[in-house]
């Protein structure tokens, strides 16, 4: 198993979120280029109303 020292999430629920969720997401990876994304994980859930995108990084500290 890779170590795995942090999670960051990035979460939209309303159109024009999910519309800039990539571009979130893509700034965070160019803020931080010194972490290491061990795992990623997208899941999608929805209700009558909302419809919600969850983006779940794992990254490690690059040694």
């Amino acid at each position: 198993m890779e170590r795995i020292d942090g999670v960051k999430v990035f979460s939209a629920s309303t159109h024009a979120d999910r519309q800039m969720l990539g571009e979130r997401v893509t700034e965070w990876r160019r803020d931080h280029q010194k972490l290491a994304i061990v795992d990623c994980d997208v899941v999608q859930s929805s209700d009558s109303e909302f419809h919600c995108i969850t983006v779940v990084m794992f990254w490690a500290a690059r040694d």
